[in-house]
């Protein structure tokens, strides 16, 4: 992203750009009909994730002065640990509101389902 420019910037094309890709392969991760697809998705997901984040630490130092630059990789790190943080335990949460943790063998649980579409959202 360092040697992009457009209308929309330096950063902005990758930032759009992995948010879709990454949208669209948590919203059908849970709906694979077979294991190779959700591991193919999970291989789409886990790029779209760098080409998003990794324009995203360069943001960060474009933005801020050099003296503040630690400070705000360190809090992107904060954000980025809080984010797996929740996005693991929400599946438990869910369950603690009554939504099914449980599926018959093959499926996915609603759960789980959720919690994907959850970060779809997000």
């Amino acid at each position: 992203s360092d040697r992009t420019w457009n209308r929309f910037g330096r950063r902005r094309p990758y930032f759009f750009a992995g948010a879709v890709l990454a949208t669209l392969a948590l919203l059908a991760m849970p709906n694979s009909p077979t294991l190779w697809i959700a591991a193919g998705l999970l291989w789409i997901m886990d790029a779209s994730f760098n080409v998003s984040m990794e324009p995203f630490r360069a943001f960060v130092g474009d933005q801020l002065p050099p003296k503040q630059r630690p400070a705000g990789y360190a809090m992107q790190g904060v954000f980025i640990g809080v984010g797996a943080v929740v996005a693991s335990f929400l599946p438990y949460v869910l369950t603690h509101f009554g939504v099914a943790n449980t599926a018959p063998a093959g499926e996915v649980p609603h759960s789980v389902k959720y919690a994907f579409y959850a970060g779809a959202f997000v």
